[in-house]
């Protein structure tokens, strides 16, 4: 059983009622309101009663039992809507600005927070607060803030957390993960702090421990939305196929209008259900990478090459799509010229007229052959699909979250742009900066 599997089993052991637990609402910390709201979206028959329930409510009248039911299960507009004219209160402008927040209004989330001014002691409104500053990237605010509760936070995971994000912005990662372990050991709960150290070892390629950090965050209460993301995302890289599956279904439990959640799911299903031969992958890949081979490459003689280059022939891709009567009647092109084109297609396997062969076998215009000709001016070439760079899973999830259509959209990107989305790494930004760089293209300043 696989460790999302487990947490579910967990969370299937004891239900608590969620409405007998909200009869004091308005006395309620944003806390204990927190803890009622794990179980109102982890277990489906609760969230219809609140549903049930919260339709009974006149929004006018009880502005802050409608408006918190509401963001309890995950209806984030309708909850901000019920909250918008009576926020005053601690809990009723925590919960007006966590719906804020959860629905990536971040920025008006910030402002309530900060009309909100919650104090050291409001823990959950100041960690919400520092949270929208540092997602805003307003890392000068949050240093600022982190160093005023040095002395009532010390002893608080929250304020090593905050701490290791400061150090990652500066680019200490070493320190960054300090910091989160040291926020660990003081709340071995926050699961943020858990998220950002498999978020570390997951830059650095550590899959194993990227993946056991990842899964903590599965089970921590409530679990961590983003975890379930690159956890679905590092199983699907692996095969497995039915705990990425489950990984994006937990979090449209938990967020049914989560769009990435419903693109990456059906994407996880499509892989299952795909026919995968590793050893044809492999002949493949080595065929394409021969095929890039520039013609250069090879000792050939000044004619040849003078009339290869007329030709616009400049790849091994490019010869094999020739066949001979083609390059004879080519003014210049003798037998000699012949002779050295086919010895050296033969010293890698290949022969004149190859890929007219693959196009008949498969049917296709769309061959591996193909893919490997002379790129178009630059304008076509930023015009043609995304698609078309044959991108890993990881990346192209990258293009979808950003979302990225064209090779031209790609390159009016800059590599922190890249780098900004969750569960991308050094080795998908290398991957795209060579893909374009095979084209004559690169990333954005």
């Amino acid at each position: 059983m696989s460790e999302v599997e487990n947490a579910e089993e967990t969370v299937a052991e004891a239900v608590p009622e969620v409405l007998p637990q909200l009869e004091k609402l308005a006395s309620m910390t944003p806390a204990q309101v927190l803890e009622v709201r794990v179980t109102a979206l982890m277990h489906p028959e609760e969230r219809k009663k609140v549903d049930r329930h919260v339709a009974e409510i006149d929004p006018a009248s009880d502005p802050l039992r409608h408006g918190t039911l509401q963001w309890m299960i995950g209806n984030h507009d309708k909850a901000v809507s019920a909250l918008a004219g009576s926020h005053d209160g601690k809990l009723a402008g925590y919960v007006y600005a966590k719906a804020l927040d959860e629905s990536r209004r971040v920025a008006d989330a910030r402002k309530a927070l900060d009309e909100l001014a919650p104090s050291a002691d409001d823990v959950e409104a100041k960690t919400l607060q520092l949270d929208c500053i540092a997602k805003l990237r307003d890392f000068d605010t949050l240093q600022k803030e982190v160093e005023s509760l040095e002395k009532p936070w010390k002893d608080r995971g929250e304020y090593f957390y905050f701490k290791g994000i400061l150090a990652e912005n500066d680019g200490d990662y070493e320190e960054a993960e300090d910091l989160y372990e040291k926020a660990l050991s003081l709340s071995p709960d926050n699961t943020n702090a858990m998220f950002r150290l498999a978020y570390r070892f997951d830059m650095r390629g550590e899959d194993e421990m990227a993946m056991e950090f990842y899964e903590r965050c599965t089970r921590a209460h409530p679990p961590h939305v983003n975890a379930f993301m690159n956890l679905g995302v590092m199983y699907e890289d692996t095969g497995k196929y039915d705990d990425a599956i489950t990984c994006f279904k937990r979090v449209l439990q938990y967020d049914p209008t989560h769009a990435r959640a419903r693109l990456f799911l059906k994407d996880a299903e499509a892989s299952k259900t795909m026919y995968y031969d590793e050893d044809e992958e492999k002949k493949e890949d080595r065929l394409n990478q021969i095929l890039r081979i520039p013609v250069t490459d090879f000792e050939l003689s000044v004619r040849s090459r003078n009339c290869l280059e007329k030709m616009n022939l400049r790849t091994l891709g490019d010869l094999i799509k020739m066949t001979e009567a083609e390059l004879l009647a080519f003014k210049n092109f003798g037998e000699t010229s012949l002779a050295e084109i086919k010895e050296i297609l033969a010293s890698k396997g290949l022969r004149l007229g190859m890929a007219r062969e693959f196009e008949s076998d498969s049917g296709t215009t769309e061959s591996a052959t193909q893919r490997s000709r002379s790129e178009p001016q630059s304008g076509d070439v930023e015009s043609r699909p995304i698609s078309d760079l044959e991108l890993s899973v990881r990346s192209r999830r990258a293009m979808a979250v950003l979302s990225i259509h064209t090779i031209g959209d790609l390159t009016r990107l800059s590599e922190d742009d890249l780098k900004g989305v969750k569960n991308f790494g050094a080795t998908s930004l290398n991957e795209i900066k060579k893909k374009l760089e095979e084209l004559g293209l690169s990333l954005g300043s």
